[in-house]
């Protein structure tokens, strides 16, 4: 075997330190939530804010979801930002209670203004802010509710992927490149980052962190508000499993995706801690290995540095590192990890655009508003 083979197989195994093994100790974590539910959250009074601009179709999916929840919330409010369809409309038809955001003002990113001006109108002793892309299970609110109760602080989820589409395939590498980067699914997490697709806290933690006026200017706000709470003293505790959040990613076109992964990169651009940024860039540096080290074989087998064999070999053992991770991330197939050179130099041409958005340009488009990323 020779050295750099050896090598790739190492960068390979890292994914055990990634990626920890998703079942067994979760399913009774998961278990210990169901039980505690009926005792310790029945008098929770939660207020759901969704920050929605131009979500008129996504909203006729959410907001039924949360209106049969088996856990009920106080209120579910609409904050209209600024949005060019029926937003405001659909959210008013399906019973959420709308409020429609001022001009956003000078200093302020637009999710935070859009969050904090639903956090001024809701009555709730805990907040949560969710996106309106997200699809909750029937046992959201509950399990939240346990989750709030039992860590305290600020508590935020990551959807699982439901990807049903050849198209959606193509978001596989980014999602797992996220999860490995956030360090929530890792053998040894750390500090794990927030998400931003759900978050919540109490009233009483939001306001003395001093909520999303203290990170106003922060394109990061996720990120940067989890930051406040620990500098306040408090926890910050990320979750991923498809038990309690799901969402579909860019569905409606292959333009909306690459501009919307551009637009993650861009903004999430040097978030990640440095070890965890080097594991991530040694592991996809052995995916490359794997894939060159199986082309290699089958173009030119008489000069290859291994046989046809232990190329395969190398090959389904890649296959199987990215498999790890595709099924913390969301519904991904098989199909996506066998061929995953194709969506690796997909995912590789479009983390360099995206840098060069961020560092060269420092500016990206999203939903009509150019985004300041200097």
């Amino acid at each position: 075997m020779t050295w750099s083979l050896l090598i790739q197989l190492l960068g390979l195994g890292l994914t055990y330190i990634l990626f920890r093994p998703a079942a067994g100790w979760r399913g009774m974590r998961h278990q210990r939530q169901q039980r505690q539910q009926g005792t310790n959250t029945q008098g929770m009074q939660l207020s759901i804010i969704i920050p929605a601009r131009n979500e008129e179709h996504n909203l006729s999916v959410l907001l039924p979801l949360l209106r049969n929840q088996t856990l009920r919330p106080l209120e579910i409010i609409v904050v209209d930002d600024s949005s060019e369809d029926a937003t405001a409309a659909t959210a008013d038809a399906l019973g959420a209670r709308v409020v429609r955001a001022e001009p956003l003002p000078d200093g302020w990113q637009g999710k935070s203004w859009a969050c904090w001006s639903g956090a001024r109108q809701a009555e709730g002793d805990y907040l949560v802010f969710l996106d309106a892309d997200t699809i909750p299970q029937p046992s959201f609110i509950g399990q939240l509710s346990s989750l709030l109760y039992r860590k305290g602080g600020y508590v935020t989820i990551q959807p699982y992927h439901d990807a049903p589409t050849l198209r959606e395939q193509w978001s596989a590498l980014f999602n797992v490149v996220l999860l490995a980067g956030s360090g929530a699914l890792s053998l040894f997490p750390g500090r794990s980052s927030s998400f931003g697709p759900c978050a919540a806290c109490s009233r009483k933690d939001y306001d003395a962190v001093g909520g999303h006026m203290s990170i106003r200017s922060e394109v990061l706000e996720h990120l940067r508000l989890g930051e406040r709470f620990r500098r306040c003293g408090l926890s910050v505790y990320g979750l991923v499993d498809k038990q309690v959040l799901q969402f579909r990613m860019y569905p409606h076109s292959f333009r909306e995706l690459m501009t919307g992964w551009v637009k993650s990169i861009a903004l999430g651009a040097g978030a990640t801690s440095l070890w965890r940024l080097i594991l991530i860039v040694i592991w996809i540096t052995a995916l490359i290995g794997g894939a060159i080290t199986a082309a290699e074989s089958i173009v030119i087998p008489a000069s290859a540095a291994v046989s046809p064999l232990a190329a395969a070999a190398v090959y389904l053992l890649s296959a199987g590192s990215l498999g790890r991770g595709l099924r913390c991330a969301g519904s991904f197939g098989r199909l996506t990890q066998l061929l995953y050179p194709a969506y690796l130099l997909f995912f590789l041409v479009l983390f360099a655009y995206a840098l060069f958005r961020s560092y060269i340009m420092r500016k990206v488009n999203w939903k009509g508003r150019s985004i300041d990323v200097s």
